[in-house]
């Protein structure tokens, strides 16, 4: 802001006057007659002071003058003559062919005269508008003025020496460029201070200001407003248990986290990141000898706790051990993982004769299932869901026993049956 008010201050100092008015300088000049009697008119017409200024020469041992917006001595004319008896310029009604007729009013006024070389010159200045019926009103526009001119035989005014017609135009001389100042940038919600107040909305400014010879100068400003810029991080995983540093403090929960930053232009700069806490399930349930985890959306690896390895192709939510021993299950999620507690399996290979006297078919069912005990009927078959949620029991009383109707969804499920004492069977049920 400071930079800026500064630039202001130097680029205004170049200038006189500050205008909104849209003040225009007309000028023209026009040359008579010939030799020693030549004649010339200037004209500077400034609009935003409403003047006309005037510089008239002629020979100095005669009079002269000019009459405007006539193109003839007999249609008459508001005429200026100079050097009248030595005097200096004044206004004059001519009418017809007769002698011009001094105007009682008088409206010039900060006349000089110098003289050179048989030539004398006359500066002097008018309004454009006199408010005098009889005069001639200059108006702030390229225009072009019929003259007639005359001059007489000496500074007695009396019958001219010569006379004729001409014209002048006048012509702006402040066709300037418009000045294009650097654009100026700043934050949302911010403001800076342009010409005449602080602005905040983008946009385009002017304003107008007047060089030292009274021509307006239009400035334009360009304001930028830049907006904040918004940036989505990916989501991120919060392992249960953990911490994690997010824009430099500690994270321990899930949640949508942001920052604020300066970006290239210097506005904020909004950084969003969304933490997902991962809570991984390591629940284990045992169903006969075979183990099932509650979790049902993370990648499975089962470990044989003796050694620590990695069961090669144990890689599903159940695991059923061909051998008795300690088994846990490594559960992987993303950059999580989790590790459930050593289950101990103690009853692989007992009752194997039970076991095989025991069919349970079709497997995979439609829900229909029969059941052989091969002479048991004081049997229960649980049926569990792959949640250890139990979905079925019944009572097996006869040695063949049928199940019409299990009532269950498609999916996999396991069952075990037993006696009164221990498990006899336990396998993986499919119902499609």
């Amino acid at each position: 802001m400071k930079n800026l008010y500064i630039f202001l201050l130097i680029f205004s100092s170049l200038f006189l006057l500050k205008n909104k008015s849209d003040a225009q300088i007309y000028y023209g000049t026009v040359n008579v007659a010939s030799g020693a009697n030549q004649m010339n008119l200037t004209i500077t017409v400034n609009s935003n002071n409403s003047t006309v200024n005037f510089m008239m020469s002629g020979n100095s041992t005669k009079w002269f003058g000019f009459g405007f917006a006539a193109t003839s001595m007999a249609t008459g004319a508001y005429t200026i003559l100079a050097n009248v008896n030595g005097g200096n310029p004044a206004e004059y009604n001519q009418v017809n062919h007769s002698a011009p007729t001094l105007q009682n009013q008088q409206n010039l006024n900060n006349i000089n005269n110098s003289t050179s070389s048989g030539i004398k010159t006359f500066t002097f200045q008018r309004a454009m508008n006199t408010s005098n019926s009889n005069d001639y009103t200059f108006t702030a526009s390229s225009v072009n003025i019929p003259l007639i001119w005359a001059y007489g035989y000496g500074t007695s005014l009396s019958q001219h020496q010569l006379k004729g017609i001409s014209s002048i135009t006048l012509s702006s001389i402040c066709n300037l460029p418009m000045t294009l100042l650097a654009d100026i940038e700043i934050c949302q919600n911010d403001s800076t201070y342009i010409f005449d107040g602080f602005k905040k909305i983008a946009g385009f400014y002017y304003d107008s200001l007047q060089n030292s010879i009274g021509c307006d100068s239009i400035i334009r400003q360009k304001l930028i407003v830049n907006l904040p810029s918004t940036t989505i991080l990916a989501d991120t995983n919060l392992c249960q248990g953990d911490t994690i540093i997010i824009f430099g403090k500690y994270i321990y929960s899930s949640g949508n986290y942001s920052d604020t930053l300066s970006n290239i232009n210097g506005c904020d700069s909004i950084i969003k990141i969304k933490v997902i806490n991962i809570s991984i399930d390591t629940t284990i349930l045992l169903i006969g000898n075979s183990l099932v985890t509650y979790d049902s959306i993370s990648n499975y690896q089962w470990i044989d706790c003796s050694n620590n390895q990695a069961i090669i192709g144990a890689n599903s939510n159940s695991f059923t051990p061909t051998q008795n021993g300690n088994y846990m299950l490594k559960l992987t999620r993303g950059n999580c993982f989790a590790y459930s507690s050593c289950i101990s399996i103690t009853n692989v290979g007992m009752s194997e004769i039970e076991n095989k006297l025991i069919i349970v078919n079709p497997n995979p069912t439609n829900g229909r299932i029969t059941i052989k005990t091969s002479g048991r009927n004081d049997l229960e078959i649980r049926i569990y869901d792959i949640y250890g949620r139990l979905m079925h029991q019944s009572q097996l009383r006869d040695e063949l026993s049928i199940i019409e109707e299990l009532n269950l969804a498609k999916g996999i499920y396991f069952y075990s049956i037993f006696d009164s004492i221990k498990i006899l069977k336990s396998e993986k049920l499919i119902v499609q």
